[in-house]
C-alpha cells in the first residue's frame, strides 16, 4: 500500500524589514530625555528642590522681624536671605547631576548606549542638553515662586514691599537659577568622570559644602568695596553692593 506525502510547505512569512536610521545627536537627545524622564529620581529631586526654594522662602518671609529696605539693607540683600533654600537645593540638584551619567555605570545601562552610540561626547552632550533644559526652568520657576511668596508674606507683616524691578532683585533671582544650572552640570561632570554613585556624591559634597568651609569664607571684601565671592554660594554673590 501506497501512501501519498504531501510536499510540505516550506514558505515562512517574510520578516518585517528593519531599516536603522542614522545615529544623530538629536536622536541622542530624544533618546536621554526619554531615560531622564523615565527615572523616579528625577520626579522627586525635582519636586524636592521646588519644595526647599518655595518652602524655605515662606519660612523666612512669615518669621522674624519684617525685612525694610533701607540704604544698609538693599532689597537685593533681602532677596538674598528669601532663596536661602537654594543652598539646600544645590544638593538634591547635584545628586541628579551626579545619578545622571553614574547611574548607568552602576545599572550596567552604559553598555547599550555605548553599544549604539560608540562615542562617548555625544552622550555626554546629548545630556547636558537634556538636563538644562529640564533644570533652568525648573529652578527659574522655583525661584521666581519664592520670590512671589517671601515679598507677599514679608508685606502682609508690614515690611517693604519689593518688587522685580528693586536693583539687583531680577539679578539675585535669575541668578540663583543659572548657580543650580551650574551645579548640575558639575554633578554631571563627577559623575561621568567617576563613574561611581558613591565617589561622585563624596566628590560633590566635598566640592561645594567642604571646600567653601575650610578655605574661608564665601565673601570676603576687597579694598575697593566691591565684593570677591567663592564658588558657593554663587547665587547670593550678586546681591552684595
Amino acid at each position: 500500500m501506497s501512501a501519498l506525502v504531501a510536499p510540505a510547505a516550506t514558505a515562512t512569512a517574510p520578516t518585517p524589514a528593519t531599516v536603522a536610521g542614522r545615529v544623530t545627536q538629536a536622536r541622542v537627545i530624544r533618546a536621554e530625555w526619554t531615560k531622564l524622564r523615565a527615572l523616579r529620581s528625577t520626579r522627586w529631586c525635582g519636586l524636592t528642590a521646588i519644595v526647599l526654594i518655595v518652602g524655605l522662602a515662606a519660612a523666612i518671609g512669615g518669621s522674624g522681624t519684617p525685612y525694610t529696605v533701607s540704604a544698609a539693607n538693599s532689597a537685593a540683600a533681602g532677596m538674598s536671605i528669601a532663596l536661602l533654600g537654594v543652598l539646600f537645593a544645590q544638593l538634591v540638584l547635584g545628586v541628579l547631576g551626579v545619578l545622571a551619567f553614574s547611574g548607568e555605570y552602576g545599572t550596567g545601562m552604559i553598555r547599550a548606549t555605548l553599544a549604539v552610540v560608540p562615542s562617548r561626547l555625544p552622550v555626554l552632550w546629548a545630556k547636558l542638553i537634556v538636563l538644562v533644559g529640564l533644570v533652568l526652568p525648573l529652578s527659574l520657576l522655583a525661584t521666581v515662586a519664592g520670590f512671589f511668596t517671601a515679598t507677599a508674606l514679608e508685606s502682609a507683616r508690614g515690611g517693604s514691599a519689593i518688587s522685580l524691578a528693586d536693583p539687583g532683585v531680577l539679578r539675585t533671582v535669575a541668578g540663583a537659577s543659572l548657580y543650580l544650572t551650574v551645579v548640575v552640570l558639575i554633578g554631571l561632570a563627577l559623575g561621568a568622570l567617576l563613574r561611581k554613585t558613591a565617589a561622585g556624591l563624596a566628590a560633590f559634597v566635598g566640592l561645594f559644602f567642604v571646600v567653601p568651609v575650610v578655605v574661608g569664607p564665601s565673601r570676603t571684601r576687597s579694598p575697593d568695596s566691591r565684593p570677591t565671592c567663592r564658588p558657593t554660594p554663587a547665587a547670593h554673590c550678586g546681591a552684595t553692593r
